[in-house]
């Protein structure tokens, strides 16, 4: 029940990133060709046959990736997960930072920094969230365990120190073992002592 409660915190979360991601692609405008575009302007343009230039980059990375979300969205609302999504957040916070260190050395921040700054702290907090969430999973997964096995060890002991009272109906049983086992003892007794006579008085009989 609790992993079932864990793994529908991390399809939450996964989610609402993804859908965080489609509303930043839809909503900003990329900076192309010395104008401020939506995404559908900057296709038609494409459509149109304009040319390509360097800016064009800021707009095919987070549409990259914004396929790569709905992908992923598509499979969790399936109710499918493929393991190497899992990495997707550190991906594209790996790349948005390496798309703002690039940006900050060869072109104006002010007008292409606004895009990859929003992506990767985007990523960033999914990755941090669902990173905190294994990790709190794992310990209470471990505290379970020790408390299991504690209980374990504490019935056992329990049961081995246990000593039924005299009221008890578990008390005549186990006098009635206790009993049985002086009772061989006593016997095997016997039939070594027997033994031990009939080998000494044979072997007197014998000498004389």
């Amino acid at each position: 029940m609790k992993r079932k409660r864990a793994l529908d915190r991390f399809t939450a979360i996964r989610l609402i990133a993804g859908i965080a991601a489609l509303l930043t692609f839809c909503l900003v405008k990329f900076y192309i060709d010395g104008e401020f575009r939506t995404w559908m302007e900057v296709l038609e343009r494409l459509t149109k046959g304009a040319g390509i230039t360097p800016e064009y980059i800021l707009f095919f990375i987070p549409f990259g990736f914004v396929l790569l979300y709905l992908i992923r969205e598509l499979l969790l609302l399936a109710g499918k997960w493929w393991r190497w999504f899992s990495w997707l957040p550190a991906l594209g916070s790996i790349t948005f930072a390496g798309v703002l260190a690039f940006i900050t050395y060869s072109a104006d921040i002010l007008l292409y920094a606004k895009i990859p700054l929003y992506y990767l702290a985007m990523f960033t907090v999914e990755f941090i969230s669902i990173k905190y969430l294994e990790q709190r999973e794992d310990l209470n997964e471990r505290y379970e365990e020790i408390k299991a096995r504690e209980k374990k060890d504490k019935e056992h002991r329990k049961k081995a120190n246990h000593f039924p009272g005299k009221d008890s109906p578990e008390f005549p049983l186990s006098l009635e073992g206790a009993d049985r086992f002086s009772y061989f003892r006593n016997s095997a007794r016997r039939n070594l002592l027997y033994c031990f006579c009939h080998i000494f008085y044979d072997r007197s009989d014998l000498r004389r």
